[in-house]
């Protein structure tokens, strides 16, 4: 690369560590359910989200792995992921550069780089404290080196490992695989020479996958986690959300028609290496149909997109690179830099437009979490004996501040609620848990959540339970009520 290009490079590195800068304090509920899992996991009480309860809300293992390891080290878990997301998240531009290489050898690969570091969603997810800046490194280490071992006939499948690691830190890293396996599968069986790295990547993979079966059948004693029965399984207590819809903000989000012109100009534009480039759509192709089945996230910055996003700036930007390679050397020196400069601008100005309002929505989120969920949680352990049940809809940071066992209202660590219709759970929660405390989500007095509703409809939950305070929440009010044969502990 030029130093023009190493310049531009370490300038859209420093975009995004101030993006990931402006995005740190932000944290969504979520983040607080692998914290769990990784301080009981530290603490000698294994993958629990409860003490002795076997069950996998947690789907992404290995980053809670990485958590409880630096929790052992006496580091501050929250703060450990974000700086664990915030380095893997530093390195993506430099790996979407290499992707670019191996896409198009002739083409300015520092676009790549460029694009990806200005990403508004990178940025925000780098540092929020979820896996999904590990698990985009993994897919575009996955496909950079897919793209080399494509091209050659013998030596190590490098690519493999990542998209092993991949299957450990999201349910969905095994689909994303399916298309190199693939491609590994087609040139074998045009190239006998690549056969023995072709059963090699298949073995890699399918261990890495047959590894996490073993793990979780040995300990849960089921082959998907938790949370594919809470969520997809069980739409009566987790209402699902529109994936196409899903699929199509993303795409406006990361850049519109601009970028989907860029992805298709890779197809077309000559001295760009196909397989490369195939093998980088179906992946992201692959991702898409997840999102169209399970609906998206109920979370803003498009947290199912962000793992293919490097991948699509980076077809993006091949296309780009090689319009440029193509018309740049008739518009003559000046042209070229006055080009190179709108282009920069203009997409400066799209990341800070994307950036703003999520930056925006995080924070407000964020600071309504601490007034809504925090009060709860520091009035509960306040007021409330230790070890006493809780039973609460968002079991994030609630029941990690509190350390308190819990009932998951939605499921997600529950295996019963995760399979059970919403009557059941109802009765499950109040006949057979008998939870001292209860926190339902309620707006104009009625439930947000389904199994919020019936529980609070219920006339034995009347008579058994209490209302003790109410705290608001910009979207909902949360009112505890306490169990009547329970006290509270003395004001401190």
């Amino acid at each position: 690369m030029t130093i023009a290009s190493w310049i531009a490079l370490i300038a859209s590195c420093g975009w995004l560590y101030w993006g990931l800068i402006l995005f740190y304090h932000g944290t969504y509920d979520d983040v607080y359910i692998s914290q769990r899992y990784a301080d009981n996991l530290a603490a000698g009480e294994g993958y629990a989200f409860n003490r002795g309860e076997a069950v996998e809300g947690a789907s992404n293992p290995l980053w809670v792995f990485l958590i409880a390891a630096c929790r052992c080290f006496g580091m501050n878990g929250v703060f450990a992921a974000k700086v664990a997301g915030a380095a893997c998240a530093l390195l993506l531009p430099v790996v979407a550069v290499a992707l670019a290489v191996g896409m198009a050898p002739d083409s300015p690969p520092v676009i790549a780089g460029w694009l990806v570091g200005l990403s508004a969603p990178l940025a925000m997810w780098g540092v929020n404290g979820l896996e999904t800046p590990a698990y985009a490194l993994a897919v575009t280490l996955g496909l950079m080196c897919g793209a080399a071992d494509l091209t050659r006939l013998h030596g190590w499948p490098r690519a493999a490992p990542a998209f092993a690691a991949a299957a450990w830190l999201r349910p969905e890293g095994p689909l994303l695989a399916v298309p190199y396996l693939l491609a590994m599968a087609w040139r074998a069986r045009h190239h006998r020479g690549a056969r023995r790295a072709t059963v090699q990547a298949w073995g890699i993979v399918a261990g890495g996958v047959g590894l996490l079966v073993a793990w979780r059948f040995a300990l849960f004693g089921v082959l998907l986690p938790n949370t594919y029965y809470a969520k997809l399984a069980n739409p009566e207590i987790w209402p699902g959300g529109d994936g196409r819809q899903y699929v199509i903000r993303g795409l406006a989000g990361a850049g519109g028609v601009p970028l989907l012109c860029g992805m298709a100009a890779a197809f077309v534009m000559r001295g760009v290496v196909l397989s490369s480039v195939r093998l980088t759509a179906a992946t992201v192709l692959c991702q898409i149909c997840f999102i169209w089945w399970t609906g998206g996230d109920w979370m803003d910055g498009y947290r199912f997109w962000v793992p293919v996003l490097p991948a699509c700036l980076t077809l993006a930007a091949v296309g780009a690179g090689a319009l440029w390679r193509t018309a740049a050397p008739s518009w003559g020196t000046g042209g070229r830099w006055l080009v190179a400069a709108c282009a920069c601008w203009l997409t400066i100005v799209h990341a800070i437009q994307a950036r703003d309002p999520l930056e925006e929505k995080l924070g407000g989120y964020t600071t309504a979490l601490m007034q809504g969920h925090g009060r709860v949680a520091q009035w509960l352990r306040d007021r409330v004996s230790p070890g006493t049940l809780l039973a609460i809809a968002d079991a994030g940071y609630v029941p990690w501040f509190t350390r308190l066992p819990t009932v998951d209202l939605l499921g997600l660590n529950d295996a019963f609620i995760a399979r059970h219709p919403p009557r059941a759970c109802a009765d499950y929660v109040i006949e057979r848990r008998r939870p001292g405390v209860v926190v339902l989500a309620q707006r104009d007095h009625r439930g947000v959540w389904p199994l919020d509703r019936l529980i609070a409809a219920r006339s034995d939950f009347e008579r058994g339970w209490r209302q003790v305070t109410r705290v608001n929440f910009p979207a909902y009010d949360l009112v505890v009520y306490l169990r009547r044969d329970l006290s509270l502990l003395p004001r401190r």
